[in-house]
């Protein structure tokens, strides 16, 4: 058997699709997500708890007197249909078995690394689906509106979490980021029961953000932020937050790029974990797999891929299916700005 056949085998095949895991330079949103176990569940409706913690305070009590009763911590539960991701492409007779190296006559040898190659660009298209969706998740619903698949995942986002600034960023003389910031960040602590822990915005944001006048006199007056925009372009970690800036999105084959965080959002969250390149650890958001609805895959959950041979055109494809959905459990600690209004 070839290297490459032997790639190609299903159970080898899928558990490469599987190791590939997301970067944090790249897959923010994924690199985030806890990843704590697949979840089944049944057919193709998705199923989670919404979390809402206690605000309240116990009353005292006279001795000899029952307990007083409490509400369970569950909000609500909350039922929608999963995202189904299915992706394939040909590899051609040529690439399994006649790849040549870079400058170099054609081997064999170099088949296997070449069809890792083309599963792992496979694998980052379906990816970048995901990570799309977990950023649309942050604004409180996720809209899938395709020409064949449409459906939409409400997340109970209270409408005081999606704020709209009362002057634009944008205005650097006259707004006040400052004030924003500190009311989104009382806002997830007295709602939630949270302390925020970090931002993401994109560059465009950023840059209102640092050239704003009242941030400017700031920076001029403290050198640590002064540091950090020398050393990044823009700042890191204030006000008790980490701030990210995060420029990626998609780009369809001849279609326009589109950012997985708009040039007039801000994202303020609070993961549990004030490290700025830490998973999530307080329940905020998972990412939910279901069985994957391919008969090799014998019903277990997650990412599968597999490969078959088509006879005329000669060529051998390479599938990556995901039974998704990201699933955000406490829409309290989310703030969702619109910054330029």
């Amino acid at each position: 058997m070839s290297a490459a056949a032997n790639v190609l085998r299903t159970e080898v095949i899928t558990g490469l699709v599987r190791k590939f895991m997301p970067t944090a330079n790249e897959f923010v949103g994924m690199a985030l997500a806890p990843r704590k176990g697949s979840s089944k569940f049944p057919g193709q409706t998705a199923t989670w708890d919404v979390f809402q913690r206690g605000r309240h305070a116990a009353e005292y009590n006279s001795p000899g007197s029952p307990a007083k009763r409490q509400r369970n911590m569950v909000k609500q539960s909350i039922s929608t249909t999963c995202a189904y991701i299915r992706e394939a492409k040909a590899l051609s007779a040529k690439t399994l078995y006649w790849l040549r190296q870079p400058g170099g006559q054609f081997n064999s040898q170099y088949a296997e690394q070449g069809v890792r190659d083309e599963l792992e660009d496979l694998n980052g298209i379906v990816d970048r689906r995901v990570e799309q969706s977990i950023w649309e998740m942050f604004s409180g619903t996720l809209t899938v509106n395709q020409a064949d698949v449409k459906f939409t995942v409400d997340y109970g986002m209270d409408g005081s979490h999606k704020p709209t600034v009362a002057t634009s960023w944008a205005d650097l003389a006259n707004a006040d980021p400052l004030a924003d910031l500190r009311a989104w960040k009382k806002l997830i602590q007295r709602d939630g029961n949270g302390l925020a822990t970090d931002v993401y915005m994109n560059e465009t944001v950023m840059g209102y953000l640092v050239d704003n006048a009242a941030v400017r006199s700031l920076i001029e007056k403290t050198p640590s932020l002064q540091r950090q925009i020398a050393e990044t372009g823009w700042i890191t970690r204030w006000m008790g937050l980490n701030f990210h800036v995060n420029d990626r999105g998609i780009t369809p084959l001849g279609g326009a790029f589109t950012p997985y965080i708009g040039e007039d959002k801000v994202i303020m969250i609070d993961k549990g974990n004030s490290d700025p390149g830490g998973k999530v650890t307080n329940d905020l958001f998972d990412i939910l797999e279901g069985s994957s609805l391919d008969i090799q895959a014998q019903g277990n959950p997650g990412k599968f891929s597999k490969s078959w041979e088509d006879h005329d055109p000669s060529a051998r494809q390479i599938l990556v299916e995901w039974y998704e959905i990201p699933a955000l459990q406490q829409p309290e600690l989310v703030v969702y700005a619109d910054v330029v209004p």
